[in-house]
């Protein structure tokens, strides 16, 4: 009986979650749509473009080149936290720009860089997400983030994780850098898995953090299971920006 109790309670709470989720995508993709597909996103966009120009003419970040394997990486800050970025191929100038949303900001960029784009790659007309643990990555590839968001990260990954000194020492890093106005990346994805929680779906202390434990059918979908760790990390993150 307490079995069966308790696998009805697992059930239930599993439908809750998912009910929740999906109320929460359909949200995001009806506001996702305004923003991207009508006329009253583009007039959106315009004016915070138009309005954070004014408050950082010379955008929210000082930043500057990175090297990697042939490569020279900018960093274009624009709006609020965003970053575009321009990559050219250091030995023959092939250039590639990457989610230029104000085209202003990156057409300065590259004015100054001396380039011309061959390719304009965007990221944003996306909803899907993969698991990043399941991509097969160099550990020392470098991760550059598409907005400014690394205090706030990284304050919620001490409240999943509050014993992590290595989270404490980079949100200590990363607030001097933003009193300086510097951007916070790149990083590599091997200091990513230190102490980003959504590197982090199969750590023990983050799953007793959110109280999640495997049942069995998670034993013989370990997928399934991560996925709803990932649901359930990303609900904790909505709410705990809301109460902060």
């Amino acid at each position: 009986m307490s079995d069966d109790i308790s696998s009805k309670s697992s059930s239930s709470s599993s439908g809750s979650n998912t009910s929740i989720y999906l109320d929460s995508l359909l949200l995001y993709l009806s506001r996702y749509f305004l923003y991207t597909k009508t006329r009253i996103g583009y007039f959106y966009h315009r004016r915070e473009i138009t309005k954070y120009a004014q408050e950082h003419p010379d955008g929210h970040s000082k930043c500057h080149a990175t090297e990697f394997m042939g490569l020279m990486i900018i960093p274009v800050p624009m709006l609020k936290d965003n970053y575009a970025y321009i990559i050219i191929e250091t030995q023959n100038r092939t250039t590639v720009v990457v989610d230029p949303g104000d085209a202003h900001a990156v057409q300065a960029a590259l004015k100054k860089a001396d380039v011309v784009p061959s390719a304009v790659l965007t990221t944003h007309k996306h909803c899907l997400t993969v698991n990043s643990e399941e991509l097969l990555f160099s550990p020392l590839i470098l991760y550059f983030a598409g907005h400014e968001y690394a205090v706030q990260n990284l304050k919620f990954a001490i409240h999943l994780n509050p014993d992590n000194e290595i989270t404490r020492q980079k949100l200590n890093w990363a607030s001097k850098q933003r009193k300086k106005m510097l951007p916070t990346c790149p990083s590599s994805l091997r200091e990513e898995k230190l102490y980003n929680p959504f590197l982090r779906l199969s750590d023990k202390v983050i799953l007793e953090s959110l109280k999640m434990e495997q049942n069995e059918d998670d034993e013989n979908n370990s997928h399934s299971f991560q996925v709803r760790v990932l649901n359930e990390m990303r609900e904790r993150k909505e709410i705990y920006n809301q109460d902060v």
